[in-house]
């Protein structure tokens, strides 16, 4: 006999071992009671996002009006690119 052959062999055995004990299992709703209280389905994870943390460089950060000129609009940009 080959491994092959003596797997499915056992397997087909065991299975028919079984029969009688999953269907009194899926029948009787204590076994079913059971089983949910000591194997809990697996609790939802909830991701909760990150607040981004942007540096000063960032295009869309508004700078205080002491730090220098608000360069997040065209004409700060405009003026910053003449020199002025």
């Amino acid at each position: 006999m080959t491994p092959q052959l003596l797997k499915a062999a056992v397997t087909k055995e065991v299975t028919q071992l079984m029969a009688p004990i999953l269907a009194e299992f899926k029948s009787t709703p204590d076994w079913q009671e059971v089983t949910k209280n000591a194997y809990p389905p697996p609790p939802s994870k909830v991701i909760v996002k990150k607040a981004k943390k942007l540096g000063t460089r960032f295009p869309g950060v508004k700078k205080d009006a002491a730090d220098g000129p608000d360069l997040s609009t065209n004409e700060a940009l405009g003026e910053a690119s003449k020199g002025v």
